[in-house]
């Protein structure tokens, strides 16, 4: 993957193929993201920048978004729910704190809790609640989603797959309004930042939860149908993205600028002492990537280590996505 014989100034085709493809020299290869620069080879990794999200203050703030049958739970038991918060506590007074909450207790829907130790996704169904409960800290951001396929509960965070069972029976659907931040019933509130809210009327696949991780801006499309970005940094709505309309209102909760995961960027080792200055989208439009120089590379192994990542010459850093060479002032990454 890492092969040395393509960094020389080969004859490259800047223009992408019928399916979005470049071809720079190899008559086997494709690659499919064209980046500006120089000789260089980098990892994907969560990138951070400062801008809007909500601060919740854990006494009177939540965000209602009104009741569509598109945010209950889909025929089947289909759904996936996914949340970015920095989450540093909740409700004096009260032993946990209320993510997201549409639930009719014990018959319908769903609401997540969360102590100092555990996220809590929850589904209503036949009488009873059905949980997984994935470790997590406070104080920090953290990407959380819960998939419901069939029986199938799976508790993923940043990325990660942490908790799963298989015996949810079919769960109740209701016309109870969405609340984030509180229970429907108006108390356990949380304290903190959300900076995202998404929901899809399937279940996300393993590599779709760490696309949209990795991704903040840039999700997987299909079967969404609530996407609140929470980064307007004025008024009292957030707006939803998905195309459906499904606005929420805010009560309480403030504006903050503030330290976030903005997107997948790119550290990255350079080969040479040209710099690298961004990203063209092949096919749809993407977002500039925040690029930071990591220094120069020495050495490094072609081969994954056993957690299927790479080891580039540092005895600390590993790289999961490594990216192909650059040639003619274009750094090509693998697909």
């Amino acid at each position: 993957m890492l092969d040395p014989s393509f960094l020389q100034d080969v004859n490259v085709n800047v223009l992408p193929r019928a399916d979005n493809t470049y071809d720079i020299g190899s008559s086997s290869l494709r690659w499919r993201r064209l980046f500006l620069g120089d000789y260089a080879v980098a990892r994907s990794l969560l990138g951070s920048g400062r801008r809007f999200a909500l601060n919740f203050d854990g006494v009177d703030d939540y965000v209602r978004v009104p009741h569509s049958d598109a945010l209950n739970i889909a025929t089947g038991n289909r759904i996936t729910i996914e949340v970015r918060a920095y989450l540093t506590g909740w409700q004096p007074g009260h032993h946990v704190g209320i993510l997201v909450d549409k639930r009719t207790e014990n018959q319908a829907n769903y609401n997540w809790e969360y102590n100092a130790n555990l996220m809590m996704y929850r589904v209503h169904a036949a009488g009873a609640v059905w949980a997984v409960s994935v470790p997590h800290s406070l104080n920090t951001w953290n990407h959380y989603v819960m998939t419901l396929d069939g029986p199938v509960l799976r508790g993923y965070i940043n990325g990660e797959l942490k908790a799963e069972r298989a015996d949810v029976p079919e769960a109740g659907m209701n016309t109870v309004d969405l609340f984030i931040g509180q229970t429907v019933f108006g108390s356990f509130r949380i304290v903190g930042f959300i900076s995202e809210v998404r929901i899809y009327n399937r279940p996300l696949t393993p590599d779709e939860v760490l696309w949209n991780y990795l991704h903040p801006d840039d999700p997987v499309r299909d079967g969404l149908v609530l996407w609140l970005r929470m980064d307007e940094g004025y008024g009292d709505t957030v707006y939803d993205l998905s195309g459906l309309g499904n606005n929420g209102t805010i009560y309480g909760a403030t504006w903050s600028h503030t330290e976030t995961p903005v997107g997948l960027g790119a550290e990255r080792e350079v080969l040479t002492s040209k710099y690298i200055v961004g990203r063209l989208g092949v096919g749809t439009a993407a977002p500039a990537e925040r690029l930071h120089v990591a220094g120069n590379i020495r050495s490094y192994s072609v081969l994954p280590d056993a957690d299927n990542t790479y080891d580039l010459g540092s005895p600390t850093l590993r790289w999961r996505d490594v990216y192909a060479m650059v040639v003619k002032g274009a750094l090509i990454s693998l697909d």
